[in-house]
């Protein structure tokens, strides 16, 4: 025979009040074997886990573990307690909160289960089959037919009969021997008006034996209570009405009020969440009154059967609506409660009209739309009588036409209407991108999404046309962009090559549209950067910064270098762009600071004219700039010194009193003056005159013979001399030491001169040799050999 397949989880499910929590509780567990451990724990909306979890250690005290899904593990083991089932009644609560998440903490605790040691039975109503059904996909269970879920109906009518008479026959109200005429009448009376499609439902039954166990079963106690339907209500009525038991009435503002609470919203017939019993005292008004609020708890609860008592988290007992059957009844009996009022009026309003209906079936005997609306709202459909419910039936019709008309005037008009304007906006939003400027694009923009519906089509052709002039196709494209990203590459082209009042414009439209298509623009824009073209690049790197997403600034600081000396490259594209690359931060200072000793001179006071735009450093940072700044450079870079006197003036002074090591030695020296002009030159060639010494970074060559002389009349001695080329021709870097010793010096000698001056020359040691090439050279022809 082939062992009992092993379920995990289980579902039995039903229609709401077909008994499943009866059959469960005392048709299953009572058979149970006393090594089973059973739970049977009520569903909530939400954290489900932590209430199944709390239950469980409740029960087992063993049990250690901070989440539902390492606890089952742990029982899984064996270590704590023998077999476990859990059972989760009303199970919808959670369901119908539950997005689908599969890594919830219920849905891991639940594949926790194996089937051997625990198990879990899901009680769910059949109108949630769909979300049960999905819940079993994500747990990895097919759902088979008697052996993993099971349905429960309820009751055929005849059925019903059997379990009516015999509830009677156990209250003493119907013979056990030979039920009366009347006992019969009332019983098929009851089952008739119980049925639903052929079904009694086993909670309605009880509640029905439950309210009439005490009366006589006979057809007129049941027309007493307006039948079936009005059962509830009335019993609600006679229980806490004015000819209710004074120890009910008394207390019917505390009842109203604690069932108030218990109800769910008005959208959902299913109960309420439990409330606990403290904050049912302070809702009931009995917070300095306990002895009274536990009688009506007492009465609720075991004479009434309204109230039920469920698990709750730590010690406090909490409270339920005993079933959702409940939930109609007493919010009908509750809104009766508080609008008697309006409720009143609306009757009174019926029955006139009715009765001018009856007499007289004319229009102006049906209510008013304001009474109409008040009957619908305040009274009870099944209350009413043949003549009031035909004269409903007329007033609906005849209301229902006019609502229908007018809707549908309402809806014409409202979609003619918008059709129209739609259209006229979107000719309008075209007509002016034909002919707008480059400034005027970003007013239109919004106005053309807003409309696109009927922009699109405009757009398509326009584009499309071979009529439409340049200018406005790119408007046409820079509109169409944000559907349409076929134009991108068209509108990038043109970005690249914008003026600068038409950079902004373009910038805007790419931000808007880069989270859909990021990854194509920086992929365009960044082929543009490494292009031999200046200008491109320089608007590619500027909209690229602007985007201002991860893989747009790495692009732009990996071309720093090159950015940095287009941005340098004119004043005019310092001021247009610089503003453009804030993003870029550190990486373009730094990029800045090296330029600030660059060989082009213009160069360099560019770059000292962003740094004063873009400078982010510490104070120590901008003395050192100041320090190697020339004059041009300083003038600039002092501006950003305003406004950080506390921080620099510290600075600067430690900077005054700092000691150069080795002091210059005290020398003798040529009193002589040096001329001003001479001074001057040296201040152009980079360079200064002191009373020890003199240096200049940048001096001509053909001038170097005339200011050697003068310096040595001055009595200053060359001590080391570097020729370069750049682009303006030789220049030389040279320095003076004013210490009157004796020295010579030459400068163009080839290699074998100046081994043969080294060899004949008495008196003096060679100190310094540098060599050089001329920049100029001779193309067509090769150097000598001995050239140095």
């Amino acid at each position: 025979q082939a062992p009992d397949p092993v379920v995990p989880v289980g579902l039995l499910y039903g229609p709401s009040g077909c008994g499943k929590s009866s059959l469960v509780r005392a048709g299953i567990l009572p058979r149970l074997d006393s090594h089973i451990t059973s739970l049977i724990i009520n569903a909530k909306a939400g954290d489900c886990a932590e209430v199944v979890l709390s239950a469980l250690r409740s029960a087992i005290p063993k049990l250690k573990p901070s989440t539902l899904a390492e606890a089952i593990f742990e029982l899984r083991r064996g270590t704590t307690v023998g077999r476990v089932l859990l059972i989760l009644d009303q199970f919808e609560q959670w369901l119908q909160t539950w997005d689908g998440d599969p890594h919830c903490p219920l849905v891991e605790a639940l594949r926790q289960c194996d089937g051997q040691r625990v198990q879990v039975l899901l009680m769910v109503r059949d109108d949630f089959w769909m979300s049960a059904a999905r819940l079993m996909r994500e747990l990895d269970a097919q759902i088979i037919e008697g052996v993993n879920a099971t349905s429960l109906d309820a009751f055929t009518e005849r059925h019903a009969h059997k379990v009516l008479f015999a509830c009677g026959q156990a209250h003493g109200v119907v013979d056990a021997q030979s039920p009366s005429m009347e006992n019969r009448q009332f019983v098929e009376r009851a089952v008739a008006e119980l049925s639903d499609h052929g079904k009694v439902f086993p909670v309605r039954l009880a509640l029905f034996v439950q309210m009439m166990h005490a009366r006589p079963w006979s057809p007129e106690t049941l027309t007493t209570f307006g039948g079936i339907a009005g059962i509830g209500v009335k019993f609600l009525e006679e229980s806490f009405g004015r000819l209710a038991p004074a120890r009910f009435r008394s207390h019917a503002t505390a009842v109203q009020q604690i069932l108030a609470a218990l109800m769910p919203g008005a959208s959902s017939n299913i109960r309420g969440e439990p409330c606990g019993r403290s904050r049912l005292m302070v809702v009931s008004g009995y917070g300095e009154r306990p002895a009274d609020f536990s009688e009506v708890l007492m009465f609720l609860d075991s004479e009434l059967r309204l109230l039920t008592p469920v698990e709750g988290t730590g010690d406090e007992v909490y409270y339920q609506l005993t079933h959702d059957y409940l939930v109609p009844s007493i919010r009908q009996w509750l809104d009766q409660q508080r609008t008697t009022t309006w409720a009143g009026r609306s009757e009174v309003a019926l029955e006139l009209r009715a009765d001018m209906w009856h007499r007289r079936s004319e229009w102006r005997a049906l209510p008013t739309p304001l009474e109409f609306l008040g009957i619908l709202t305040w009274t009870q459909q099944r209350r009413w009588t043949v003549p009031q419910s035909q004269m409903m039936r007329a007033a609906t019709r005849a209301y229902a036409i006019v609502a229908s008309l007018l809707i549908l005037i309402f809806i014409s008009a409202t979609w003619i209407s918008r059709e129209l304007y739609g259209r006229t906006q979107a000719n309008r939003v075209y007509a002016q991108l034909l002919v707008s400027e480059m400034n005027e694009i970003p007013d239109l923009l919004p106005i053309a999404e807003r409309w696109q519906k009927w922009v699109q089509p405009l757009l398509a052709s326009g584009i499309a046309s071979t009529e439409t002039d340049k200018r406005a196709r790119r408007n046409l494209a820079l509109a169409a962009l944000s559907y349409d990203p076929s134009h991108l590459d068209a509108v990038l082209s043109e970005a690249v090559g914008c003026s600068h009042a038409e950079l902004p414009v373009f910038a805007d439209r790419l931000r808007q549209v880069s989270p859909m298509r990021s990854g194509k623009i920086v992929e365009t824009l960044s082929n543009v950067l490494l292009a031999n073209h200046r200008a491109p690049r320089l608007r590619a790197a500027a909209l690229l910064a602007s985007l201002g997403t991860e893989d747009a600034l790495q692009v732009c600081q990996a071309q720093i270098d090159t950015v940095t000396a287009d941005l340098l490259s004119s004043p005019s594209d310092l001021s247009g762009f610089l503003p453009w690359f804030q993003p870029m931060g550190a990486s373009l200072q730094a990029a800045l600071q090296l330029n600030l000793r660059h060989e082009d001179e213009s160069r360099r006071e560019l770059a000292a004219l962003a740094l004063k735009e873009n400078f982010n450093g510490s104070a120590s940072e901008l003395v050192e700039l100041l320090e190697q700044a020339n004059a041009a450079q300083f003038r600039a870079l002092i501006e950003l010194a305003k406004g950080r006197d506390d921080e620099l003036i510290p600075l600067l002074r430690q900077r005054l009193e700092l000691k150069r090591f080795p002091p210059w030695p005290a020398r003798p020296h040529s009193s002589r003056k040096v001329e001003l002009a001479l001074i001057a030159q040296f201040e152009s060639a980079m360079g200064w005159i002191d009373e020890d010494f003199a240096i200049c970074q940048w001096l001509p060559i053909e001038d170097v013979f005339e200011v050697v002389r003068q310096l040595r009349e001055a009595g200053y001695r060359l001590d080391r001399l570097r020729p370069f080329s750049t682009e303006q021709g030789l220049r030389v870097a040279a320095i003076w030491l004013r210490d009157q010793r004796a020295w010579d010096w030459c400068l163009g000698l080839s290699r074998s001169e100046l081994q043969q001056r080294i060899d004949t020359e008495t008196g003096l040691l060679p100190q310094d040799v540098a060599g050089y090439l001329p920049w100029v050279a001779d193309m067509e022809g090769t150097p000598a050999d001995d050239e140095p």
